[in-house]
């Protein structure tokens, strides 16, 4: 839950798509009833920040690396493999910097965590 009003200039659509596919695939990674997925923003002076985690399945480290440079059809078999086609986080990737911002993928052992980061001012 967001304790204030953030403020950015940027691409509404890109936005709801990264959110979307962040989600998604979140919710796809989940193992019981009792699964909780977590949507966090907050702000700095000059950028935005949104966290995106699950305590599901946490996402392998070769995909993780993989999905950045999914435009290969390897990468994307190796992804598809992991349950997923990979392309909802190739999206991601592309959106994100395209709004010159940067995305982080971390797993703990309990689950997957995506961190992105977007100027206020795109």
């Amino acid at each position: 839950m967001c304790q204030k009003e953030l403020t950015m200039n940027t691409d509404q659509n890109l936005i709801y798509s990264i959110l979307r596919n962040l989600l998604g695939n979140s919710l796809e990674n989940l193992q019981t009833e009792k699964a909780i997925v977590s949507l966090k923003w907050f702000e700095n002076h000059d950028s935005v920040h949104l966290e995106v985690k699950n305590n599901g399945i946490d996402m392998n480290p070769s995909p993780r690396k993989k999905f950045l440079k999914i435009k290969t059809s390897t990468a994307q078999k190796e992804l598809r493999v992991e349950g997923g086609s990979g392309i909802g986080l190739s999206l991601v990737y592309e959106f994100v910097h395209k709004l010159g911002g940067d995305i982080a993928i971390s797993s703990s052992g309990k689950g997957t965590k995506f961190s992105v980061i977007f100027p206020k001012i795109a």
